[in-house]
């Protein structure tokens, strides 16, 4: 038995307008989850890079000899901080921007003579303090 069907216009408008309407939601869920991830790879380059000038400072400390030296590497480590602050307010979190730059008042005093190893010593311990609250900022708040 054959049966024939008269294809009727309005119904396949219907059934291709939600067909257009569902790929177009589904268009634009893709492109929020994708802009998401963009945005999260690009706080996650941002952070990455200044996790590596910090690792820098680390390297850059023994070679501190003079006090226009330490002045140099001071000057550069505080801009350093000042960035990786604006960057953490700029992502809404200005609590853990405090937070970061007291990080140093954790790290453990150097006794003895102050000559130059010791100023060597005092800033590798604060930028170490400095290093791992900001590992744990990243580790924590980019989770993604």
């Amino acid at each position: 038995m054959l049966i024939n069907t008269v294809p009727v216009p309005w119904l396949l408008d219907a059934e291709s307008t939600g067909l257009i309407n569902t790929q177009a939601t589904r268009t634009e869920i893709a492109e929020k989850k994708l802009a998401e991830i963009n945005a999260a790879r690009e706080k996650h380059d941002l952070f990455a890079q200044l996790m590596q000038q910090g690792v820098d400072f680390s390297c850059q400390i023994a070679e501190c000899q003079t006090d226009a030296h330490f002045a140099s590497w001071d000057r550069h480590s505080n801009e350093w901080l000042k960035s990786v602050q604006q960057a953490m307010r700029d992502m809404g979190f200005p609590t853990d921007a405090v937070e970061f730059g007291r990080a140093a008042e954790y790290a453990e005093p150097v006794m003895g003579v102050i000559n130059t190893g010791s100023k060597q010593e005092e800033r590798a311990r604060v930028l170490e303090k400095h290093q791992q609250y900001l590992a744990y900022f990243v580790q924590c708040r980019l989770r993604g």
